[in-house]
């Protein structure tokens, strides 16, 4: 992976806990994913730290304008940044104000907080005008925004609504020390106090309150900002033999302070995660803190707090106690190790690596017909491939709670008219274009094609236009119901696929005589019907009666209408009251039987809904498949899902899982006759010996045999090389 990192807002002079948290995450990288690239931007003074911090990097410098600062970023970050990103996966700008274009790889911009909404009057008028445009931009343009902290995430959300799908929590980088040699604790000590919101006046106006009580100096740290003058702070208290204020201190020196230090204390207005009460806790030193925002929850809630953040007395009277009752050794090294677990350097980097990993290789799912068991189809592939960032595009009817991101874009399903349908299909396919182009989209999966000379035209102008990578899976494409001409549409729109996905090796030998060779082989997996529509009731006593069904569409293919007149025409299986034929759903036959009131036959011509359908096939004993033409059938793997028997006529692969789990009658017959005979041989057989039971471990072995988990690994492993060959 290629990473490209923003250095331009840092110079020479050390910008605190922003530059410090990318120092730290680019330490990280290369620590844990040394193959790992990164590319960085920087302003020609910073380029020596640059070189530093990562001496393997490819580092990009840029000539300081002498015109001011601000404009000259803006211009890097919009127009020549993107001129620098060859072969890059990632663009991440680790702090606000990204520019004002929008770029072709994912980007994410990391603001740290939003200070200025939650504390708008710290910040005079001009600067929240510009601040408000700017965050809108860079939340508007940016595809990824990171949080610090819960506190920083839900801040987000409250001033960012529309933005809360691109929005994600890590906490920042801290570097531990890996061994602390405690000297004397010596003195009290506060950083970053430069800040306006970081409240030193509350901090010296208390010591002011108890120094002659404390007898601890204390040592305040950090370059001057936001017209803070802390030594005519200090001089107004008179505490200049008391307070020692050092300005910018370089890590060694800082370390030995930290060391050095009987308390840490941060009195702070505002803080989005509290770097430096964090890294107190790693150098066992205890924190005396506000109640402000992030600092309770980066703490723990296990330092010592007081409240109002301005009220001096309460934090006098907190050190005081603090000096009374000192936490022990036990306690400050289970704070130090809760803090290294969750802080670490290296385990922050390796969030951002799978997270930058995740949304480089974007996957988009497509399914214009999902629904019914297609949903269910689609559902259970989806959660076996939880791992990857899959978009999922599918259909207004998918009804199934579990949505991993789908978005609904297909709605051609609820015109009855060709014309409103392709017209509905064709402004679809539009606004698939446009959420693939936006999410830089790299692979395009479709399931099932609805309409196959649009999916064709559609999908050739992308992988030119887009240089996307295509994925097919041919459900029994050329095995039932297709005349030539669509024969012809499938074959064109199979060509320009990357990999086809098929779920039986007679369908891919059927492709290779057409001469496709980039054909993968992945078992379709049970679909659990029962778990995702529990069965509704229905007004039907099944009473002691063997019930033999076929459920779903009625097709001249699947054998429906030889099944209804063979057990017409059979005396036997009419007569016999112990048995019932069920044949429902929607009939796209020519044949329409007609049978009379009280047979044993319940013959229905409408659409099952789900519920229904899993109530029937909850009731059925013996699912009946006399296909004519098959390679897999959906039916077979629901039904197997409900360890149902079968009677399965012998064609393409659907009478395999028969065969090994011996789940009941494979016959071969394309006759009336025939399948008369085999139907009444089948029932004397069940009459004589019973039904056998399916015993755990054949149910253990074709959970093992369909496993989604089996097939999301292995459409996975395809989806990982398309990734590796697109250029």
């Amino acid at each position: 992976m290629k990473i490209a990192i923003d250095l331009t807002n840092f110079n020479k002079e050390f910008k605190g806990g922003k530059e410090q948290v990318i120092c730290n995450l680019i330490t990280g990288f290369i620590s844990q994913s040394p193959q790992t690239e990164l590319v960085l931007f920087c302003y020609e003074d910073y380029e020596n730290k640059a070189k530093k911090l990562a001496k393997n990097a490819t580092i990009i410098t840029f000539k300081r304008w002498k015109i001011k600062r601000f404009i000259q970023d803006m211009y890097l970050r919009t127009f020549i940044i993107k001129q620098h990103l060859d072969n890059v996966d990632i663009l991440f700008f680790p702090i606000y104000y990204t520019g004002f274009h929008k770029f072709s790889i994912p980007t994410i911009v990391l603001p740290h907080d939003i200070h200025f909404k939650s504390h708008p009057s710290s910040f005079g008028v001009l600067s929240r005008i510009k601040e408000n445009i700017l965050y809108k931009i860079d939340f508007s343009l940016r595809d990824y925004v990171m949080a610090i902290s819960d506190f920083d995430y839900h801040e987000m959300i409250k001033y960012f609504p529309a933005y809360i799908e691109k929005i994600t929590k890590i906490y920042n980088p801290i570097v531990a020390p890996k061994t602390i040699r405690k000297s004397k604790r010596k003195h009290l000590l506060a950083i970053n106090v430069g800040f306006a919101h970081k409240n030193i006046k509350t901090l010296i106006k208390a010591y002011s309150l108890i120094k002659d009580q404390c007898q601890l100096p204390l040592i305040l740290i950090g370059k001057s900002y936001d017209d803070v003058n802390i030594n005519e702070m200090i001089k107004n208290y008179g505490l200049q033999d008391y307070i020692t204020y050092m300005g910018y201190v370089e890590d060694g020196n800082l370390k030995q302070l930290f060391i050095d230090a009987y308390a840490y204390i941060t009195p702070s207005i505002y803080e989005g995660f509290g770097m430096t009460a964090v890294e107190a806790m790693l150098y066992k030193v205890p924190v005396i803190s506000s109640k402000q925002e992030a600092l309770v929850e980066v703490t723990f809630n296990k330092a010592t707090y007081y409240e109002p953040y301005n009220d001096a007395k309460a934090l006098a009277k907190e050190i005081l106690k603090l000096i009374k009752c000192y936490p022990d050794e036990v306690y400050l090294n289970n704070l130090k190790a809760q803090a290294t677990k969750i802080f670490h350097f290296e385990k922050i980097a390796i969030e951002y690596l799978k997270f930058f990993k995740k949304i480089s290789q974007q996957i988009i799912y497509v399914d214009p017909m999902s629904y019914h068991n297609l949903a269910l189809y689609d559902h259970s592939l989806l959660s076996a491939m939880s791992s990857m960032d899959i978009i999922y595009v599918g259909n207004s009817n998918y009804n199934l709670s579990k949505n991993h991101q789908i978005k609904r874009l297909y709605d051609y399903s609820r015109y009855s008219l060709t014309i409103k349908k392709v017209s509905s299909y064709l402004f679809s396919q539009k606004k698939l274009y446009k959420l693939i182009k936006k999410h830089h989209i790299k692979v395009v999966h479709l399931q099932w094609s609805r309409m196959a000379f649009i999916d064709y035209l559609f999908i050739k102008y992308m992988k030119r236009k887009l240089h996307i990578k295509f994925v097919y899976t041919s459900h029994d494409t050329f095995s039932h119901n297709f005349e030539q001409s669509k024969k012809k549409v499938y074959l064109k729109l199979m060509g320009i696929a990357d990999r086809i996905i098929v779920h039986t090796k007679t369908s891919a030998n059927i492709l290779a005589v057409h001469g496709f060779l980039k054909v993968t082989v992945i078992n379709h997996g049970l679909l659990d019907i029962k778990n995702m529509y529990p069965p509704e009731p229905i007004d039907y006593n099944k009473e002691k009666r063997i019930v033999f069904s076929l459920l779903g569409y009625m097709e001249e293919y699947k054998g429906t209408d030889l099944l209804v007149k063979a057990w017409l025409k059979s005396k036997k299986l009419m007569s016999n009251n112990r048995i019932q034929l069920v044949v429902i759903g929607k009939n796209k036959m020519n044949y329409h039987p007609v049978i009379r009131a009280n047979s044993n036959i319940i013959f229905k011509d409408e659409l099952l809904n789900d519920y229904a359908f899993t109530r029937w096939m909850e009731i059925s004993d013996i699912v009946v498949l006399p296909y004519q033409t098959i390679s897999q059938s959906g039916l077979l793997l629901t039904a197997l899902s409900m360890n149902k028997h079968f009677v399965v006529n012998d064609v393409g692969e659907i009478a395999i899982p028969i065969k090994k789990y011996q789940l009941g009658w494979i016959i071969n017959e394309q006759s009336v006759e025939g399948l008369q005979i085999q139907l009444e041989k089948i029932v004397l057989d069940i009459e004589k010996n019973g039904l056998s039971t399916i015993s755990k471990e054949t149910l253990e072995r074709i959970n093992n045999d369909y496993s989604w988990k089996i097939s999301g690994e292995k459409t996975m492993a395809i989806y990982m090389k398309l990734l590796e060959k697109r250029v």
